[in-house]
């Protein structure tokens, strides 16, 4: 078992119950919460079938689809990611979704989940009509949804479009820019520089260059390098 879990799934897993030499299925039952760091092969994960809650941080996932199914999953965060696609999100029964600063830019299939009460889509390069159709028809159906403003959305999508696979989004400390995935950096959630936007608008239109020297202005960053 323990050659067939990606070392980001068995820390995880090591730290809830201990040493992977007295795993067995009756002890990984137990686990129902789990954070998981940097993962990149998800397939692991079905050694856990009770899982309720799944944190996924820093991550190379591209598609929900990838995720093994959890008949017990309500909860499910992906943040600081390289997920582009939320195709397979209907096979869980969430009511709680967060895919903070992640790629994606339809999220179509959180339509078809029933049960879910509260979305999280801040820091993505959300589509027109994800902002125009999809977003408002959640909030009528009284899902609680957080989204970046149309500001912070724009900035994303012109990043994007200039081949700077960035996120731009506003913190309770200020607007911040993050590299999601592991393609760029191996500290996704972290080392987020602060820019203003009229700055990072001059920059996308004068030397777009600059924009990833501001990961390496330690002046800027926040969680600081360690």
């Amino acid at each position: 078992m323990k050659k067939l879990l990606d070392s980001a799934i068995e820390s995880a897993v090591s730290r809830r119950i201990g040493d992977p030499s007295g795993w067995n299925e009756g002890l990984l039952s137990t686990i129902e919460v789990l954070h998981v760091a940097h993962v990149r092969d998800l397939q692991g994960l079905s050694i856990l079938p009770e899982l309720r809650s799944l944190i996924l941080v820093g991550c190379e996932i591209v598609t929900v689809s990838s995720l093994p199914f959890f008949e017990k999953l309500g909860s499910l965060e992906i943040e600081d990611s390289s997920l582009e696609s939320l195709e397979g999100v209907g096979k869980f029964s969430l009511h709680t979704l967060g895919v903070r600063r992640n790629f994606l830019q339809e999220i179509g299939p959180v339509s078809g989940i029933e049960n879910l009460e509260q979305l999280d889509v801040t820091g993505n390069p959300l589509s027109e009509e994800t902002v125009r159709v999809i977003l408002p028809e959640l909030r009528a159906r009284g899902v609680h949804v957080k989204s970046s403003g149309e500001m912070e959305i724009g900035l994303t999508r012109r990043l994007h479009a200039i081949g700077l696979p960035f996120s731009y989004y506003r913190s309770s400390m200020g607007y911040q820019l993050s590299r999601p995935g592991l393609a760029l950096t191996a500290n996704p959630e972290g080392d987020h520089p602060f820019v203003q936007p009229e700055e990072l608008e001059s920059l996308i239109a004068r030397s777009p260059g600059e924009v990833a020297a501001l990961f390496e202005d330690e002046g800027r960053l926040w969680p600081p390098q360690v």
